[in-house]
């Protein structure tokens, strides 16, 4: 309907949809006392209406909801079929079609703001706020929360300096000292590493603060070699180091332990020359007979006395050869020590293969530790080695920090793996 000025029910404006509203000629407003709605000429937002000349508004006393009343247009003043009934019946058209429009916008706009979209909406809103509030957390930490590192040469995206790193690392630390400094940083990979390469500097870090850098990363090949770091060269620093250290220093590295085992070094020495003496004027490997020599030097001072005869000779060859794949598998690199993230894939196989190394070192290991415990007391005296001494040294431990058979099964191991590594390099 038309509520306006020009109506005689309603004293107001149109609604926005409504602009200019016109009676027919010669009929007069006071006279015309219809509730029927006013057509529409045409349809424009915001305007307000246009009285005729020569008609007075009248104000309604009261305003009462009016009966809704279908359309009645415009008398045809034409004749039909005309070309003035045509363009009348044209110019009704859009005004339907203009409502019905107006209509389903507005529907559309209510269920976008009223139904399940509003749900979508708000939950986008709060993921993009959350998303910035972590990004400005992470920028502030990044700036604010780390000091800054040592300068270094720039890495590349992911991999870091790993591709430019030189086989002949002293050389390279050395012309990157000359740029960057004495300490400079690499990226390896997603693991940071600082090079320290003058003497004021190692001197500060070895000596002065030595406890601070006491920790090492443990890789995950040595994780698996040493019985999950329990040794002397991955524990961290503490009371369990020390008690390890201990050990080491003052019982197996002691004049008196060495001395107890020289005839057993001796041994091994002559058959060595005796060797090589047999092998003069033809070509001989120096290099595997000086492997050979470190590794039956070592088995005989860990239990030189405990086995003899054939089964020596076999748990010998066995050893050697456990200890050949294990010294390899700890040179290699390995993807999982530069990516944390990647351990869990072992996409190289390096800890799968050292898992399997380690079992078999562990069976020489318990097959050692059992003879060695059958053994009489007369008979052992005669043949002291190193897995004796631990042996003692477990069962008199102290009982605040105890030494178990896993940190005596692995301080073999280092002993073992720590000469290996020295004869593997002939």
């Amino acid at each position: 309907m038309c509520w306006c000025s020009n109506c005689p029910e309603v004293d107001n404006l149109c609604t926005p949809l409504h602009s200019v509203c016109q009676l027919p000629e010669g009929e007069d407003l006071k006279k015309k006392k219809t509730n029927r709605p006013l057509m529409l000429d045409s349809v424009m937002c915001g305007r307000q209406l246009k009285i005729p000349s020569g008609h007075k508004s009248s104000t309604a006393k009261s305003i009462s909801p009016q009966p809704t009343h279908p359309p009645i247009y415009k008398p045809q003043t034409t004749p039909p079929g005309s070309a003035g009934e045509l363009q009348s019946r044209l110019q009704t058209i859009p005004i339907t079609m203009l409502g019905e429009l107006t209509t389903m916008l507005s529907e559309s706009w209510s269920w976008w703001f009223n139904g399940e979209h509003t749900v979508v909406l708000f939950t986008s809103t709060l993921v993009v706020l959350a998303l910035f509030w972590i990004a400005i957390m992470f920028i502030k930490r990044s700036t604010n929360g780390r000091p800054s590192l040592p300068p270094g040469p720039n890495g590349l995206p992911l991999v870091g300096n790993l591709l430019s790193l030189d086989p002949e690392l002293h050389t390279y630390f050395a012309t990157l000292a000359q740029t960057y400094g004495p300490i400079l940083t690499l990226w390896l990979g997603k693991k940071i590493g600082i090079v320290v390469s003058s003497p004021a500097a190692a001197r500060e870090v070895l000596r002065d603060q030595d406890t601070t850098f006491a920790n090492r990363d443990v890789p995950v090949a040595g994780k698996e070699a040493a019985y999950g770091g329990s040794d002397i060269v991955w524990t961290p620093y503490g009371p369990k180091w020390r008690m390890l250290r201990k050990v080491c220093v003052r019982e197996m590295l002691s004049n008196a332990t060495l001395d107890s085992v020289y005839s057993l070094r001796r041994r091994e020495i002559r058959q060595t020359i005796k060797y090589l003496y047999n092998r003069a004027g033809s070509p001989a490997n120096v290099g595997e007979q000086m492997f050979l020599t470190v590794l039956n030097v070592i088995t005989n001072m860990l239990w030189g006395g405990t086995v003899k005869g054939e089964e020596r000779k076999n748990l010998g060859a066995e050893f050697r050869q456990v200890v050949t794949e294990m010294t390899e598998l700890l040179g290699m690199p390995n993807v999982s020590d530069f990516y944390p993230g990647l351990a869990r894939f072992d996409l190289q196989g390096i800890k799968k293969k050292m898992k399997g190394l380690a079992e078999r070192f562990d069976r020489i290991f318990e097959t050692m530790i059992d003879q060695r415990v059958k053994m009489d007391s007369a008979t052992a005296k005669e043949s002291k080695d190193f897995l004796q001494v631990l042996l003692q040294l477990k069962d008199e431990g102290d009982a605040k920090m105890p030494l178990t058979m896993t940190h005596l099964k692995a301080l073999l191991m280092v002993r073992v793996l720590e000469h290996g590594v020295l004869a593997f390099r002939y």
